[in-house]
Formats: C-alpha cells, structure tokens, sequence
C-alpha cells in the first residue's frame, strides 16, 4: 500500500504538477468549480534567472498569453516561476503564477501545493482519504525497530485507550479470530481504515499467525527457525525502501518484506532489486539461472556506476560501439578543457557519425547549459532505457524475480454495515502478485546539463499500466536551437588500437 501513498504522495503533496487535465478543485464555499487544464514552468528547461531577467521574462509571458495572472507571492532577487491554468464551467480560464528561487528541469520536482491556490481546494477520492489521517505515517512518531507492543501504544497515544481504532489492534495482536469488528469511529473514513490503517496491522497479523493463505510459506523459506514473531516490525521508508509498506527483520539481518495491497509505482534502485536476487541465491531458487540475461543487466549497472553504466549496455545492445564508448569516455576531459563545447562539437570529429546522430536526435531546451560529455551520455543512457523496456523480457524477469523474493502480499478484506466496520481477513498471498511490471529508467539520473544518479527501475504494482508513470510533459515550447559556425576543432588523433574493458564497456550482442 505504501506506493500507493507514495503516489498520493506524489499527486497530492507535490501537487500540482502531478495534476491531470479535469482535475476538479472544489470552492471552499462549496459550490464554485473549477478544472485543472495544465501547468508551465520558466526558464523552460530549469534554472534560475538574476531579477532583471525574470521580470522580463515575466513580462514576456504574460503578454503572450494575454490573460490576468493572480501572483500568489513576491517576486525573489534570482530564481523563476509557474504558471497553472483553470478551466472555468461558464467558459474562460483563470491563471495563478508562483515565483520559485529555482526551476527544476523535471516539472514534478517543482513543488507547488494543490492547497496554494486561494479559496479552492483539490476534490478526490483520495485526497478525501489521505485528510482522514489514518496512514502509518500519520499516526507513528517512531516507525522502525518496533514489536507490537509499540505499535499499538502509538495507536493509542494518537485516537486514545479506548478508542475503537485502538481496540481493533489489540483484537489482533491478541490473535482474535476473525471477523473483528469495531463501532464506526465518527468522523473518519472507513476506505482510509481498510487502505492504510489496516497496513499497520498486518505485520502484526504475520507474527500472531492470524492470516489466512500462504505467508507461511514465506516464512518457512526465508525466515526459518526464528519466524515473523521474532522479528522487529519497521515501516520508514529507509527501512522499506520503497518496494513494501513494512519489514519484519530479525536480529541475524533476515527479512520478508510486506506489500498491501494497492496500484502505483514506486522507484527503486539496482541495490532493491540485486538485494532480490541474493535473497532467492540463498534459497537455491533456479529463477535466477532462468532470468540471468536480465541479472546480468542489474549486476552491469552496479558495476559499471552512473557514469559508465549507459555506454556499458549501449555497446551490448548495439546502440553503440566500443570505438563510440572511448569517444565518450575521452570527450569528458576535452569538455572539460574547453576544447569542445555545444557549438563545435557536430562540426569536429571528435563525434563518431553514430554519435552525431545520437547528439542532434536529444531534444535541447537551453544550448547555453548544455555540457556536450553530459548530453551525449543522456542520449545513450535514455536510448538504453528504450531498448530494454521494449526489446526484452526485463519488466517480466524483474517482476518475478521481486515477487517469488521474500515479499509477502496482503490483502484487507473488511466491510462496513450498520454502523460497525468488520475486518472479515488478512489474506496472504506468496510468491506475491503484487509486482505487476518492472520499468527500466534514464529519467531520474541523465540531464544534458549533469549526472545525477544511476539508472533507476520503477516498479509497478497492483495492474498498474507503464504509460500513466512516464513524465508528464512541461506544456512548454522548446528553446530555438542556435545557429553553428563552423568549428576550427580537429579531429583527436585516430588510435592504432581501442583497448577496452569488456566488462566494463559491455558486450555485443551476438
């Protein structure tokens, strides 16, 4: 469940970038409507501006797009701003404009809150349930090292002794059979409490033996003698790391990881997935000799690092070739010494004619920012991406690697009738179906401007569809690229012999 709160998380908290086009934002007076049309953020492409600049450019904007801007802050000495645009039901839009001391070059990282637009707010089931306060999040000052004792003292410390919420933990930390029922608590929403209140007792459940299905399984397996009641109970992110809602680790560093249910992707980096495969090494599992083309590939990006992953699997999957490999590898010092730059790197040879093409084919936004070693590198590194999301079996092999490694679903069977909300079972469910797709990204680490990251892996769950997880785009025109002059640069001069490591530089494809 916690990578849909993530999501949420994401939609909600972030805001307003992570908005859908009719998305309703409702008047506080309860009758006023309005609908999310799209936001835009300058400088396009990010960074910041020195306040002579940004007031132009302001000033620019809004005369082009010739409609009242309400500025919802003052103007700062450097940085940029957003614009969102409503559609109004009686026809028309409405603006809001919000300065920012810095544009970040991806549009969901700039944070604006859907609560930041005066006298409306954002009308959602889930924002409903997300206001109900009942996420472990919410509730726990201390989330991690727990048993359940812990749990459930931080469930009464926030709702009270004897509150039915609190006597709904304790039904189940005591192993109460099921159904377990409880007098509906005013106020607050019985989806929030079978979503994300039931996500803290499920751990809980898993120690008591109070599940149905197979989690036993699980435990058997990854677990052995000492059991989930050995176990101590954690649900921080550091601790979850993305992939589950909790962590029941016991003290020789042995672990099940914990998914509820629930549809979203959530990021996840080579360790989470490598740490998978150790997991099922340890069990003998024959999954990963049948899935090793796609072991190969993690095991290849740890090694090879954020800056020589992208051509590593670039030479493997012919995008380039290890001749293009050293011209990159060799093109970050010439950057670096000034000797190339934007404007003279296509009129050299210090490109391959594979490169150029890979280099002009990468949309730029800001020529002025562009670092050649950095653009050429994303080129490759989001060609790469491409490539393995949809000319291999990598999203199925990850899927099932992730869900048959010690990840234990459970699923909240409750209902809510007359006055009184029944949870009727915690069913388990190993090897999980809960990863649904894998997606093998570029997007988080490779900017034409900087390195910042490794390639990351969005994990899927619940039937979630990969096209509702790609980047939204900003809405906003491209820079005009900039006219060339013809370079003086020469070509570095041709090697004899191109040594290369082939594990570090990958392998081609046969």
């Amino acid at each position: 469940m916690r990578d849909l709160i993530n999501l949420i998380d994401l939609m909600e908290s972030k805001g307003l970038a992570n908005r859908k086009p009719g998305d309703v934002f409702k008047g506080d007076n309860g009758k006023a409507e309005m609908y999310f049309r799209h936001i835009q953020f300058w400088p396009a492409g990010g960074g910041q501006l020195e306040s002579d600049e940004l007031a132009e450019l302001k000033d620019d904007v809004e005369s082009k797009l010739n409609t009242n801007i309400e500025w919802l802050n003052a103007m700062p000495a450097v940085g940029g701003f957003g614009i969102v645009t409503f559609d109004l039901p009686e026809g028309g839009v409405k603006m809001y404009g919000r300065f920012f001391k810095q544009i970040k070059a991806i549009a969901t990282d700039n944070k604006w809150d859907n609560k930041d637009i005066p006298g409306f707010s954002l009308s959602t089931k889930a924002a409903a349930k997300t206001k109900a306060g009942m996420t472990p999040q919410d509730i726990l000052t201390d989330q991690n090292g727990l048993d359940a004792s812990g749990v459930i003292e931080q469930i009464a410390n926030k709702f009270g002794d004897t509150h039915p919420l609190t006597q709904a933990a304790e039904a189940v930390n005591d192993g109460q059979p099921f159904p377990i029922s409880i007098e509906a608590p005013e106020g607050l929403s019985f989806t929030a409490f079978r979503d994300y209140f039931c996500e803290l007792l499920h751990p809980i459940a898993l120690q008591r033996g109070n599940f149905s299905g197979n989690a036993g399984e699980a435990e058997e397996l990854f677990l052995g003698d000492c059991g989930y009641a050995c176990c101590d109970i954690n649900y921080g992110s550091s601790k979850t790391e993305g992939l589950s809602d909790s962590i029941l680790v016991a003290d020789d560093g042995r672990k099940v990881k914990v998914s509820s249910k629930g549809a979203g992707g959530a990021e996840a980096s080579v360790k989470n997935l490598l740490d998978s495969v150790e997991e099922l090494e340890g069990t003998g599992s024959e999954l990963i000799k049948k899935h090793a083309d796609t072991v190969d590939i993690l095991r290849t990006v740890k090694k090879a690092g954020q800056a020589m992953a992208p051509t590593s699997l670039g030479v493997r999957f012919d995008i380039i070739d290890t001749a293009d490999a050293y011209q990159i590898a060799e093109l970050r010092k010439l950057v670096s010494e000034g000797i190339v730059t934007h404007d003279n790197i296509l009129d050299s040879d210090y490109l391959s004619d594979n490169l150029k093409k890979l280099y002009e084919e990468r949309g730029i936004r800001d020529p002025s920012k562009v670092n050649p070693f950095y653009h050429i590198l994303a080129a490759v590194a989001h060609k790469v991406a491409e490539y393995v999301n949809d000319n291999t079996d990598f999203s199925k092999a990850a899927s099932e690697i992730l869900n048959n490694a010690a990840l234990v679903q459970v699923y909240t069977r409750a209902t809510e009738d007359n006055g009184k909300w029944t949870i009727t079972a915690f069913e388990t469910v190993y090897p999980s179906k809960a990863v649904t797709g894998v997606l093998f990204s570029a997007q988080k680490g490779y900017y034409s401007t900087d390195i910042k990251g490794n390639f990351t892996f969005k994990i899927l769950k619940g039937g979630a569809s990969p096209a509702a997880f790609k980047d939204a785009p900003q809405d906003i025109p491209a820079e005009p690229k900039q006219p060339k002059e013809k370079s003086d640069v020469k070509a570095a001069p041709k090697q004899s012999k191109i040594k290369t490591d082939r594990e570090t530089l990958g392998r081609k494809k046969r």
